[in-house]
């Protein structure tokens, strides 16, 4: 992908209601996905992404007509390009939202459940930021509200950038909760003696500099939000106090590059609380316990529906005086 690129995948919605009462479909502006295996859309022979466009709004009808199916363009598209995404995005008629919430990692595991679970609310948008839209399959078939999916990786911050950019057209500018949900985690059982310094930086990367480029891009609009708060998921392993030595703890595995770089993420999150507190932001670093993912392994005691669960619960409940806490999934402060 070409860096500022942008891929959304292509998903197909219908109105919640059917009803031929013009008052009543005024009236219904949010919408619903259709099931996991929607219809087809209707044929049409795009050449260029220009065409594309210009067919699916067709298709859509201006903002006073009916709109019982869309879809989302397809890139990736290059900045040279972009007059036509950002036409897209121009006449993406968004329902009315309370709430915009951006959450990368949103393809899988404890990111995918807090799409699954914040779009519950008709009132909210839900921005999926994804690196790989070819792996997404099950935030495609998401029968859930409100939303919509990005291409960048947190890796890329001209990646980042474009995809914030996009995300002012949709979310008219503002943003009010971000979750940095994507992170890597490999070799748990290495030591750190055994580490390099190739695989040591790219859980750097990725879980450190990934998540506070994030943060950039996407700062002037939680500037403009309600909530204006932040949350980076990290680790309980990667408190100082829990790896004391004297403490006679056996920490098997090692998680060594994992909780180095949540570590490093737990300090940039004070850092951002005291530069950015005066702005009335609540910056929280939240550890989402042992969880059954791809990353948790298969016997943790939580599912991600039930960390999930808990994790909003905590998150729904800061407060001003939160800001810059290392805290774990039940609300409780945890020692940096």
């Amino acid at each position: 992908m070409a860096p500022g690129g942008i891929k959304r995948i292509s998903t197909l919605f219908r109105s919640k209601s059917h009803s031929k009462d013009p008052s009543s479909s005024k009236k219904s502006k949010h919408l619903q996905a259709l099931p996991d295996e929607p219809e087809p859309p209707t044929p049409t022979t795009p050449t260029t992404a220009t065409s594309t466009v210009n067919a699916t709004s067709r298709r859509r009808g201006g903002r006073g007509g009916t709109r019982d199916t869309y879809e989302d363009l397809l890139g990736p598209v290059s900045p040279p390009a972009r007059s036509s995404p950002t036409q897209f995005l121009e006449e993406f008629d968004q329902p009315i939202t309370d709430r915009v919430v951006v959450v990368t990692g949103a393809s899988r595991g404890i990111g995918l459940e807090f799409v699954r679970q914040l779009s519950q609310d008709p009132r909210t948008l839900i921005i999926a930021v994804i690196r790989n839209p070819e792996t997404a399959s099950k935030l495609v078939q998401l029968t859930s509200t409100q939303v919509v999916a990005v291409h960048a990786d947190v890796t890329d911050e001209a990646s980042l950038k474009a995809a914030a950019s996009d995300v002012a057209r949709i979310s008219k500018g503002k943003v009010d909760l971000l979750i940095n949900c994507a992170a890597i985690n490999t070799d748990a059982k290495r030591p750190l003696a055994e580490w390099d310094a190739e695989g040591l930086n790219a859980h750097l990367a990725t879980n450190v500099t990934g998540a506070v480029s994030t943060i950039n891009a996407f700062l002037p609009l939680l500037r403009k939000g309600k909530e204006k708060r932040v949350i980076n998921l990290t680790s309980g392993m990667s408190s100082l106090a829990y790896n004391d030595p004297h403490l006679g703890l056996d920490i098997s595995p090692s998680f060594a590059a994992y909780t180095i770089s949540k570590c490093c993420l737990n300090l940039a999150t004070r850092k951002y609380a005291v530069e950015q507190g005066k702005e009335g932001f609540c910056f929280v670093a939240l550890s989402a316990g042992w969880v059954r993912t791809d990353m948790g392994g298969p016997d943790a005691p939580l599912s991600p529906q039930e960390a999930v669960a808990q994790l909003i619960k905590v998150i729904d409940g800061l407060k001003l005086e939160d800001n810059g806490k290392f805290l774990h999934i039940d609300g409780e402060e945890i020692e940096f």
